[in-house]
């Protein structure tokens, strides 16, 4: 997953320097191409644009009449390094999307993309774009991660007879992750203690919003959500009762954490799980140290493992 990180980092790059790939020769006789754009009609409605790019964003690529060069850096004869950049931009088109839409688009593109794979089964396509847009929506240092994108597209992988035999598991305990809390459900309540052995409860903690944050004082990560929460507004409305920030320990070494406690903003609830039940109990599948929750009045979830940035945006926008 590493290689991949790098190869779709440096896919955006070579987009933004020198647009598409040219086409050209491949081994056996098969050729290379550039990314097939959308075609988008001349006379269609602004408010209709995006809609149509995502439907069939991938049309051209994924007709299954052609054949195209394949090896460790084109995928169906395109460079992945481009590739990459277009599934980048496809997503984040996406991510802006309702929720049943994305859904249906997701689980549309998953369908392209077997039926591309049965129409030439020497193809690495499937198995690279699987990888790809695991890492773009469910790799904790991705910064478009978005288990709700995901969801419909590895409960597919889960079951698909082009997923490789060994990797099913993964994604079928992938597919629990990302269907566990899901956006616009109650965050299951839970007790914790403070460090002066004070119990609380998620639910109990009042306020008209709350940001869920599992952290460990000390973490490079977790400082830099600290630093991002400490600037701008949302300091301001955490002072001001607007807003609740709950920051939970879940790992076992508590004498480290009360240790190490006093290092996290005062104005802050700051507390640990003492009976391990957050993960035991399979209440919150926390992947990476920090993973943030922003949740309503009623503690339904709005926000789940987002980045900070995508967080403070978020509350600057909805909160102020």
């Amino acid at each position: 997953m590493h290689i991949m990180r790098q190869r779709i980092l440096a896919g955006i790059l070579l987009l933004v320097l020198c647009g598409t790939c040219a086409d050209g020769p491949g081994a056996e006789g098969l050729s290379v191409r550039s990314f097939p754009e959308v075609q988008i009609p001349s006379m269609l409605p602004q408010e209709e644009l995006a809609d149509y790019v995502l439907d069939h964003f991938w049309d051209a690529y994924l007709d299954t009449t052609g054949r195209y060069f394949c090896d460790s850096t084109h995928i169906g004869g395109v460079d992945d390094r481009i590739l990459a950049a277009q599934l980048a931009s496809f997503l984040s088109i996406l991510e802006n999307s309702p929720e049943e839409k994305a859904a249906a688009v997701m689980s549309a593109f998953f369908g392209q993309v077997e039926r591309y794979q049965a129409a030439d089964t020497a193809s690495n396509v499937f198995s690279w774009v699987s990888d790809a847009v695991e890492y773009y929506l469910f790799d904790p240092n991705s910064e478009i991660r978005s288990e709700e994108l995901f969801l419909p597209f590895v409960s597919r992988l889960a079951v698909s007879p082009f997923s490789k035999e060994e990797l099913r598991t993964r994604y079928a305990h992938a597919a629990r992750v990302c269907a566990t809390n899901r956006i616009g459900t109650v965050a299951p309540d839970f007790r914790f203690l403070d460090a002066r052995g004070r119990t609380h409860t998620l639910h109990g903690e009042k306020a008209p919003w709350t940001v869920l944050l599992f952290v460990n004082p000390g973490c490079q990560a977790c400082e830099e959500v600290v630093s991002v929460f400490e600037s701008g507004e949302v300091k301001s409305l955490v002072k001001a009762g607007k807003l609740r920030v709950v920051g939970i320990y879940i790992d076992e070494d508590v004498a480290a954490w009360k240790d190490r406690a006093g290092q996290l903003p005062v104005h802050w609830v700051n507390g640990y799980d003492p009976a391990g039940a957050i993960r035991s109990d399979g209440l919150y599948f926390v992947r990476a140290i920090p993973s943030i929750y922003v949740l309503d009045a009623d503690k339904r979830i709005l926000m789940k493992d987002a980045t900070p940035a995508a967080v403070a945006s978020f509350i600057e926008n909805n909160l102020t």
